[in-house]
């Protein structure tokens, strides 16, 4: 078992809470090149945090699999006026 976070508010808590009743537990990020700065700064201030990166950056898997559209009826409204006016 382990703990996959992304140094968000929300995981930091989560680690938080975890270790101190399982300090055991490790902990490990994914760097994927889209995370915001800070998010990787704090990740780097950990000393027992391995940071992982993917095989493949952003754009390899844009251009592979393609973008993902954003789920929700005014999310898709949106995609669907650009898509009009472009």
């Amino acid at each position: 078992m382990f703990i996959s976070s992304s140094f968000g508010k929300d995981s930091v808590v989560l680690i938080d809470l975890v270790n101190g009743l399982y300090p055991d537990i490790p902990i490990v990020y994914v760097d994927t090149g889209i995370e915001p700065p800070s998010c990787v700064e704090l990740a780097e201030l950990y000393d027992n945090v391995p940071i992982l990166s993917p095989k493949k950056d952003i754009s390899q898997v844009i251009h592979e699999y393609g973008y993902m559209i954003p789920q929700g009826k005014d999310k898709a409204s949106a995609v669907e006026q650009v898509r009009r006016n472009l």
